[in-house]
């Protein structure tokens, strides 16, 4: 399953000869591609590995990486078993099959930083609830999300915007002098910023030209001029949100599995930071789905796979409540566990099988 991999040699060779700001394209449109994970990958290069072969073990290292972040986060909010099963669930989804099988290694890469990220926000807060270990996770947190930002540009955008909402209620909590907003405003603040002014200052400011111009064409033009295109159908977004993206991502059930499993985390423990960011996340997913129907490009962030830590917690919570529900409830969760399964399978061996190109994940 080749996929990327040929791009991504090149630009690791790039990077390391000191070309950093290249400019990318996809569908037409422009956009920076950060070098981050080459640059954490480039130290191995001292194992003596050819350079495609050391992105795909560091792209399979950082995915599995992933699965132990999964259930830390989930720990958060679940009892161990059901944190297992959250674990399992985006392990055994499509979505990080789908990412395998194009190779796209700088975002696998990026997608564990970012679980990192979330992880680390989480338990920085409640440090800081305590009044502990102010300056460490300050620190490290300004490390990790510039990491992130400087990862993949996909996750620039969306982690940028769940980012950004957090900070919002939470400087609108202090603004109201709710007592855990006053004790977190200035650290997060300066974790989140120092990350994004890192990033803008030492990379994306160098596509400063080409973002004005893109602006200017949308002005005039819409934002599909941008990509030299003419606007995609309403029916045609909506059939590759509902095929390639609720079905072939995540099998479709464990997105209300999710939902219902969000709610039920919410009324049994109230807004804390882990059901905050779950909340947050489904809002920033819903705006970054709706927006294709409203500039009508297909282009996105990838914001489903961002939703896949958020996807297969709700859905173990939900799975676990059902479980306890008796033989319905058994039936209802073994079924839908099957019917996902079978879904993986699908986009797992047709590649494979008959060279059927799987869709691209988003």
């Amino acid at each position: 399953m080749p996929g990327d991999i040929g791009f991504h040699t090149n630009r690791f060779h790039e990077t390391l000869g000191g070309f950093i700001t290249i400019i990318s394209k996809n569908r037409g449109i422009d956009f920076p591609y950060p070098p981050g994970p080459y640059l954490l990958l480039a130290p191995a290069r001292v194992l003596g590995l050819e350079t495609p072969l050391l992105l795909q073990i560091g792209a399979a290292l950082a995915d599995s990486l992933s699965a132990i972040l999964i259930y830390l986060i989930a720990r958060r909010v679940l009892p161990s078993r059901p944190a297992v099963l959250a674990a399992a669930i985006y392990v055994f989804t499509a979505a990080t099959y789908l990412t395998t099988w194009w190779s796209f290694d700088t975002h696998i890469i990026t997608q564990s930083l970012y679980l990192l990220l979330i992880w680390g926000i989480i338990r920085a807060w409640e440090e800081w609830q305590s009044g502990q270990c102010y300056r460490e996770w300050t620190l490290g947190l300004v490390a990790l999300s510039a990491m992130v930002f400087l990862g993949h540009f996909g996750f620039l955008i969306s982690s940028g915007a769940l980012l950004g909402m957090l900070l919002s209620v939470v400087w609108l909590a202090g603004w109201l002098g709710v007592p855990w907003a006053r004790r977190v405003c200035r650290p997060l603040t300066m974790s989140i910023a120092g990350g994004a002014i890192f990033a803008i200052v030492f990379f994306y400011s160098a596509y400063l030209p080409m973002f004005l111009d893109q602006l200017e064409i949308a002005r005039s033009g819409g934002l599909p001029a941008i990509a030299g295109q003419d606007p995609v159908s309403r029916e045609v977004l909506w059939n590759t949100l509902w095929q390639a993206g609720l079905i072939a991502h995540y099998g479709f059930f464990p997105i209300p599995f999710a939902i219902g499993g969000f709610w039920l985390l919410y009324r049994r423990q109230g807004w804390q930071i882990t059901t905050g960011l779950m909340g947050l996340s489904f809002v920033v997913a819903l705006i970054f789905a709706t927006l294709p129907f409203i500039t009508q490009i297909s282009h996105s962030p990838r914001y489903l796979m961002a939703l896949g830590w958020v996807v297969a917690t709700g859905c173990a919570a939900a799975c676990d409540a059902l479980w306890r529900r008796g033989g319905a409830g058994r039936l209802s969760v073994l079924t839908a566990g099957l019917l996902v399964m079978l879904n993986t399978l699908w986009y797992w061996l047709t590649p494979m099988l008959w060279r059927a190109r799987p869709p691209e994940p988003f």
